[in-house]
C-alpha cells in the first residue's frame, strides 16, 4: 500500500455546479471496479478549478487507474504522483 497525490483540474464551473454532486456515487462505483484498493483518504479544493486528493492504493498501477477511471467518469485532467517518503518508510517496515 502506498499514498499517491492527484491533482484534479475540472471543467469551468463543475466545482460549483450540481453536477460533480450528482455524478459522485458513479464516480465512486467507476473508481472501486477499476481499482478495488483505491480509497480516497482526503480532499482540499485549491482554487474555483482544482482540487488535490491523497489516496491510499495498493501500487502506483491502482492508483493510475483509479485516477483514469475519475477523469473518464467527471471528463476531467488529473495528475498522479507518489507520495515517495511516506511510500519509501512504509517499504521499510516490510
Amino acid at each position: 500500500m502506498g499514498l499517491y497525490l492527484l491533482t484534479t483540474k475540472f471543467p469551468p464551473g463543475l466545482l460549483e455546479g450540481s453536477d460533480l454532486l450528482a455524478k459522485s456515487s458513479g464516480v465512486r462505483r467507476a473508481y472501486r471496479e477499476a481499482a478495488p484498493s483505491f480509497f480516497v483518504t482526503a480532499s482540499y479544493q485549491t482554487s474555483e478549478d482544482t482540487t488535490i486528493d491523497i489516496v491510499e492504493a495498493d501500487s502506483a498501477e491502482d492508483a493510475e487507474a483509479g485516477a483514469a477511471a475519475i477523469a473518464d467518469a467527471t471528463g476531467t485532467e488529473i495528475q498522479v504522483a507518489a507520495i515517495t517518503t511516506y511510500n519509501r518508510h512504509l517499504a521499510s517496515l516490510s
